[in-house]
């Protein structure tokens, strides 16, 4: 049955046929992409007075799914019971490797075989990826879940946008993104004004193009728009894609030593080595999360020279070594307040 609230603001709209929405949610999904996606569609409703939109809510088996915040949500059914003419959107967040269960793929696979849409919220395109649905589409996720997701699959082209609903595949960084990529789908089914009306009732002003940037900007961050600076910390990001630590990163001729360190003091708190060396570890923590490489394969993904010098850095940061910190994130999961069926990927 589908939900019309009530309400006071009103939108005229033509009648049209109601659309269908299949929302899978996966043990430890993020809630805020998962409602972000929904409340469109409920104030589209709303404000139309009539069904424009209808959804149901599926886990893999039929059992309540508890978000990463610990809030468990009760669902419509089994996944068997979804539509299978409307699209099919998974629900992700943390710990995307373990956390999405090993009959998902599959089901998937069956809805797009069928001609049907599918989806992914936040970490979802790691279960389109397993099923095999993303190459040569465009597509994304959280920037965090980015760079090991890249290490996965180095064939696929994760891209960092807001969203992007390429044919037959929709996907979105999680987040706010997710009323974005829904709003742009309620201005393509029907009127710009019900779409303003929509925002406006959601106090989300700004109705993001997809290609807008995830994250704040560096200048934001630091507070400088110092153009020499900026390119070292493309630089070092650049570098550590590929792997290459300290000796990837490239200085503007026109920047001395001196020049460098001074700046790195006085927008960043630190100097420059000390600065690479923590998105190192930081990339090499999410790496250890989120992959099944090994230890050596991490240090050498994130430009350390060798396995033992990643784990005394890593140790001096975190304050355990990479292997108690991957065992203790596969024991958190693992957990009885995480209930729900997952796939355990095994561990190097």
């Amino acid at each position: 049955m589908s939900i019309v609230p009530l309400g006071v603001a009103h939108v005229p709209t033509s009648e049209a046929e109601t659309q269908r929405l299949n929302f899978v949610l996966v043990p430890q999904l993020t809630m805020m992409a998962f409602t972000a996606a929904i409340e469109p569609l409920r104030l589209a409703n709303q404000l139309a007075g009539q069904a424009l939109y209808d959804w149901q809510v599926l886990s893999v088996d039929g059992a309540p799914v508890r978000c990463s915040n610990g809030v468990e949500i009760g669902v419509d059914g089994a996944l068997t019971a979804s539509w299978p003419e409307a699209p099919l959107i998974l629900c992700s967040g943390g710990d995307p490797l373990r956390s999405i269960p090993d009959a998902l793929p599959n089901a998937l696979r069956y809805h797009w075989r069928r001609g049907g849409i599918v989806g992914g919220l936040c970490t979802g395109a790691y279960g389109l990826a397993r099923a095999g649905l993303l190459k040569g589409h465009r597509f994304t996720l959280h920037w965090e879940n980015l760079p090991p997701f890249r290490e996965l699959y180095p064939e696929l082209d994760a891209r960092e946008t807001l969203y992007e609903r390429d044919v037959r595949v929709w996907t979105c960084a999680g987040g706010a993104s997710a009323t974005d990529m829904m709003l742009a789908v309620i201005a393509e089914d029907h009127s710009t004004a019900l779409t303003h009306s929509v925002a406006d009732m959601m106090l989300h002003p700004v109705m993001r193009r997809h290609v807008e940037r995830q994250r704040t900007s560096p200048a934001t961050l630091i507070g400088t728009r110092h153009p020499g600076l900026l390119a070292i910390l493309d630089s070092v990001e650049a570098a550590l894609n590929e792997g290459c630590g300290l000796d990837g990163v490239q200085v503007p001729k026109e920047l001395s030593e001196r020049q460098v360190q001074r700046l790195f003091r006085k927008y960043l708190g630190t100097s420059p080595s000390q600065y690479i060396r923590r998105r190192q570890l930081e990339r090499a923590r999410a790496l250890l999360q989120e992959t099944t490489l090994s230890i050596a394969e991490v240090a050498y993904a994130t430009g350390f020279s060798c396995p033992s010098v990643m784990a005394r850095w890593f140790r001096d940061a975190y304050g355990q070594s990479p292997h108690s910190f991957r065992r203790v994130r596969v024991g958190e999961l693992d957990s009885p307040k995480n209930n729900g069926s997952r796939s355990r990927a095994p561990l190097t």
